[in-house]
């Protein structure tokens, strides 16, 4: 989980960056092109650390892989307005997280719909995102300039993307209800990991609906709209739940006790402390190849350290 957190900084500065740019350095581009540069490198440097960790601890995919990877998006949506550098580095972020979505995703899905205790937190919320957010950046790239080969095939890959976003929203869905005698099992913060990738999903699903053309049928113009619209309706409703939780916590409705207890049954993070701590077991700290953790073994450590707690 404190790895997952790595790929929000560099979300966060590139969006600040890019919002808060006086308006002449805008028309110019000097000051954002200065801020993609720094966000395509704090990217990358995020990535590589990210991906030495994970396979130091032999950590197998989960949805917490995909923000330190897939967030590269993020450098192809505001560097694509700012001149011909800024379209070079959004459209390197935009393959980079293409690859990465490509790496990850298979894998992170079979493990996720073959065993429920991968995930089983709020992070699981995350499966939609990345290429939901991989949609938004395409199909902010491709209304600047060709992709592809031509506007079609564009357009074809932006409605692929559209198809398997909503796919992995359904899939998150049904994995979360697989799970949810323990992420539902008391109010928590962590039920803001539902947030981001709902508002991802909700824009995909609206820019698909906007950019419906009078060439399509009414009844799939109809259902599009009807479903972007839902979407972004439900995306709005757990953002609004998620504040009246902080505000909760804030007026002392949720004490300390129930929020050490959510800390201590956040899977994720006893997963990243165990395989630390059983590798120097191990022999890691010797010099010796380290074996790659069973999942049981696992589970009757994070079964010791919880009680303990």
């Amino acid at each position: 989980a404190a790895l997952c957190s790595w790929g929000v900084w560099q979300m966060t500065f590139l969006l600040q960056w890019n919002r808060w740019m006086p308006a002449w350095e805008k028309e110019v581009h000097h000051g954002v092109i200065v801020g993609v540069w720094l966000g395509f490198i704090f990217q990358l440097i995020i990535m590589a650390c990210f991906l030495r960790i994970s396979s130091r601890l032999y950590l197998s995919p989960e949805p917490i892989f995909f923000p330190p990877t897939v967030d590269a998006a993020i450098t192809a949506i505001v560097g694509i307005n700012y001149g011909s550098t800024g379209i070079t580095l959004a459209l390197c972020s935009l393959w980079l997280a293409l690859l990465a979505v490509l790496c990850i995703l298979p894998p992170c899905l079979y493990y996720i719909l073959q065993n429920d205790n991968i995930a089983r937190n709020p992070s699981i919320g995350i499966l939609q995102a990345p290429v939901s957010l991989l949609c938004h950046a395409f199909n902010a790239c491709r209304q600047r300039r060709v992709i592809i080969a031509s506007s079609q095939i564009d357009n074809a890959i932006h409605l692929a993307l559209f198809g398997l976003s909503a796919l992995l929203f359904h899939l998150t869905a049904w994995a979360t209800w697989r799970r949810r005698n323990v992420i539902f099992a008391r109010l928590n913060l962590s039920w803001s990991a539902f947030t981001f990738p709902f508002c991802a999903t909700a824009i995909a699903s609206l820019e698909v609906a906007a950019q419906a053309n009078s060439s399509t049928s009414a009844f799939v113009k109809g259902f599009v709209h009807y479903y972007a619209t839902s979407i972004a309706v439900l995306a709005l409703s757990v953002v609004a739940f998620v504040i009246l939780i902080i505000v909760a916590q804030s007026c002392g409705f949720i004490n300390d006790e129930r929020q050490l207890s959510a800390v201590l049954d956040d899977d994720d993070d006893l997963d990243f402390h165990l395989h630390e701590a059983l590798f120097s077991l191990e022999g890691f700290g010797d010099g010796k190849t380290p074996k790659k953790l069973s999942s049981s073994s696992i589970a009757n450590e994070k079964t010791t350290l919880m009680f303990s707690a």
